[in-house]
């Protein structure tokens, strides 16, 4: 009942689109003039208004509906001038224009785009976004706005205060500068990776000076990523034994600390190694894990032009199992746009959902921020994918688990991710909830993610409350990814379950939220100079303190000196979250 009425509640857009050619009528127009002479005269006021706006336009309705009179006169005013800021764009603010948003016959409330905010990081120029940050002007140029923008204000130029326009700043240079090394970055990537799966220095300089690189086969199943040599484990802790996997068999029941070490050194190893391919993660999880590897996926994304989304499923038994486990992948480590994506607030307002992150819903394969309406029109569509012979994350993955616990009726199922995989593993059941979907619903037992960045607003917290308990964001120390998108209280991004925390020294704490430092604060200062310092010598000392499995690699120390300059790198490495789940202090 409460989602109903969260669905009767939500405030409705319309698009009112119209030819721009005055030759040309709209093919709805002899049948509405047939109707009455009235409806006849409203259209022909309509057409006049278009006349003279050039394009169309879209408003948001009010609680008392205006008269077309209004609603003309609205619609100028949310208009570009030919010549302004923003032209030919559609401005930052005027209302986006929508496609498919007028609501047909039998097309739910939910089921209309209410508002988006997409940032123009690619197209806008230096200038602009300085123009922008100190005057407010060239805004066109910077955002595209829908209705209900920036926190339920309206969509004038007004609306958009200093603060906003800072974060706004901020977010497109640190972007700007990632991308300006983005080739490096993949130049350097590629040679560390053929250096580390060589294992051979000497053989390697020889190949980097005749200028041939011989880069390993990427499917073998001896190849592995920047992750997988950052931390060598692959096997499941000791304590992981055929008695003690009853305790995450039992459908729908998960302690607070999940048992801390069975389900969730289960969820952080299968999110470490979903960085591998898929004969690597086949191998482990066959071999060593004594499971059943059920597939890997490689997901299209339509907005990026390449598959940038990887998944796998596993089982715990062949036969009848009791535990299917969905694992999500995390940015690539030398990847500009996954090291981007944090710092994108872009989102749209799905109704009776809240807002969301525009590229985590991209990611999952929910539409485009080109055509923002095919966001909800690929949600409630039985076959959203667009794009032919390409598989889409959300609707691939959602079939394939109905599948599968059909097959096995007494499972119950798990999403993990890592990073940006964990954002992935914390909107996929919202999706499901959205949709309706009760098989799966009834049969989800939790999420349980590393290092998460915030997802989306109070609203879709709201949304998700009846099943919040589910949810176990575990975070480690300085890890800057759950405080992004940052700044929850200019764009009200939200983390919406409990969170475990762990510091340096792995003591384990319950919290609503981690602690975030401030950086004018004298206590702050200091933590983020000594934490780094005492994490590098915790790390030459692991093998002896705790055993030879905790030795870190020498190109994890060396990510630790890398983390004295910016702590935030070396925190929010799978190798404190292994640690967490094995050696943790807890209450």
């Amino acid at each position: 009942m409460a989602r109903k009425n969260r669905r009767k509640s939500a405030t409705t857009s319309h698009l009112h689109e119209e030819s721009s050619n005055p030759k040309q009528a709209p093919s709805g127009t002899d049948e509405m003039a047939r109707e009455g002479e009235s409806d006849c005269q409203e259209e022909k006021k309509q057409e006049q208004d278009q006349k003279k706006k050039g394009e169309s336009s879209c408003y948001e309705k009010e609680p008392e509906a205006p008269s077309a009179e209004d609603n003309s006169s609205e619609v100028d005013d949310y208009a570009d001038d030919e010549d302004g800021p923003g032209a030919g764009q559609c401005g930052a603010y005027s209302m986006k224009k929508l496609p498919g948003e007028v609501p047909e016959a039998g097309v739910r409330e939910r089921d209309q785009v209410e508002g988006c905010l997409l940032l123009q990081a690619d197209t806008v120029s230096l200038v602009g976004l300085t123009k922008f940050l100190v005057f407010g002007s060239s805004a066109g140029a910077v955002v595209k706005m829908g209705a209900r923008s920036l926190g339920e204000q309206g969509s004038d130029v007004s609306d958009i205060g200093p603060k906003h326009r800072l974060v706004i700043f901020l977010s497109i240079l640190f972007r700007w500068i990632i991308c300006f090394f983005k080739k490096p970055m993949e130049l350097f990537g590629l040679l560390l990776v053929s250096f580390l799966n060589r294992g051979n220095l000497s053989c390697f300089v020889g190949n980097l000076l005749t200028g041939r690189i011989a880069v390993p086969e990427r499917d073998s199943e001896k190849y592995l990523s920047v992750v997988g040599y950052l931390d060598r484990r692959i096997e499941l802790h000791k304590f992981y034994t055929e008695s003690n996997r009853e305790e995450i068999r039992k459908p729908g029941e998960l302690p607070l600390q999940m048992e801390g070490e069975v389900m969730m050194d289960l969820c952080i190893m299968a999110s470490k190694i979903v960085y591998e391919n898929a004969n690597v993660v086949q191998s482990i999880v066959n071999q060593n894990w004594k499971m059943h590897f059920v597939e890997f996926y490689d997901f299209w994304n339509e907005y990026r032009k390449e598959s940038s989304t990887q998944a796998f499923i596993m089982c715990d038994k062949r036969k009848d199992a009791d535990l299917i486990l969905l694992s999500f992948r995390g940015a690539k480590t030398f990847d500009a746009y996954d090291l981007c994506i944090g710092l994108d607030y872009s989102w749209c307002h799905v109704p009776g959902m809240g807002k969301v992150h525009v590229g985590f819903l991209e990611a999952l394969g929910v539409g485009t921020r080109d055509e923002i309406s095919s966001i909800l029109s690929s949600l409630r569509g039985p076959n959203p994918n667009s794009v032919k012979d390409k598989k889409v994350a959300y609707y691939t993955l959602r079939n394939k688990l109905r599948d599968l616990l059909a097959v096995h009726p007494k499972a119950t199922f798990v999403v993990t991710g890592h990073g940006v995989g964990g954002a992935l593993a914390a909107l996929f059941p919202a999706l499901l909830l959205f949709n309706e979907e009760e098989d799966l619903i009834n049969r989800w037992s939790a999420v349980c993610t590393f290092g998460q960045p915030r997802i989306g607003d109070e609203q879709l917290r709201m949304f998700m409350q009846p099943h919040v308990h589910k949810y176990f964001r575990v975070v480690y120390g300085d890890d800057i990814m759950p405080k992004l998108p940052y700044d929850e209280g200019v764009f009200l991004y939200k983390h919406f379950c409990v969170c475990l925390y762990y510091n340096s020294f792995f003591f384990e704490k319950i919290v609503k939220e981690e602690p975030c430092w401030s950086s004018f604060a004298l206590w702050d200062l200091v933590s983020r100079l000594l934490n780094p310092t005492w994490e590098l010598i915790r790390g030459l000392l692991m093998g002896r303190m705790c055993g030879g499995e905790y030795q870190e690699t020498l190109l994890m120390i060396m990510c630790r000196i890398l983390g004295l300059i910016e702590p935030s790198v070396s925190a929010h490495m799978p190798t404190n979250y292994i640690n967490c789940a094995r050696i943790a202090w807890r209450a």
